[in-house]
This record gives C-alpha cells, structure tokens and sequence, in this order.
C-alpha cells in the first residue's frame, strides 16, 4: 500500500512538473516574443529619429547657406570668404568631398 501511494504521488509530482515545465516554456516563448517586438519598435523609433535629425541637420545647414548667399555684396574680393564657407557647407549637405583627399575641401582649392 505505501508503494503505491509512493507511486501515484511521483507521479503527481511528475505531471505537475512537467505541466509547470510546459508553463514556463509558454512563458518564456511569449516573453521571447514580446521582446522581439518591442526591439522592432525601438529599431523604428531610432530610424525614424535618425531620418529627423538628418533633416534637422540638412535644414538647419540650407538655412546657414541662404543667409551665407543674403550676405554676398557681388565684389569679389569680399566675398571670396563667405563663397568659401557657401561651398563647403554645400558639400556637407550633398555628402562630398574632394576626390583623393580624405580631408573636406583641403584638395579642391577652395
């Protein structure tokens, strides 16, 4: 008689086990899951603050060229700084720089 209350309490302890076993792999894959969600959604709020801030930055540079270009007298001698500072930050709106150089603007005789 006492082996078999042994028997049927192991296996108790054994189904009950097993169905805590399966509970926590159902947790885990959901947890998993959600993870997987919410570092997608991060991923979208970083790309989407990346592509903000480039064009903040796009902008705010097109800004200081237009009030570079506002300030142009027509005299050449006098513009020859505010030409250089316009094409520069031209270059840094379009992503360029001097071929053979891996300095912005040492090369092009600017």
């Amino acid at each position: 008689m006492n082996i078999n209350l042994f028997t049927c309490l192991r296996d108790e302890l054994l189904t009950d086990k097993v169905g805590f076993l399966e509970e926590i792999n159902s947790i885990s894959l959901i947890t998993f899951e959600n993870m997987i969600k919410n570092e997608q959604k991060f991923l979208a709020i970083l790309r989407t603050n990346d592509q903000t801030t480039i064009m903040q930055a796009e902008h705010t540079l097109d800004d200081q060229i237009q009030d570079l270009k506002s300030q142009l007298t027509g005299d050449m001698f006098q513009d020859m700084d505010l030409k250089d500072k316009i094409h520069n930050l031209e270059m840094q709106v379009r992503g360029v720089k001097p071929t053979d150089s891996h300095f912005d603007c040492v090369g092009c005789g600017s």
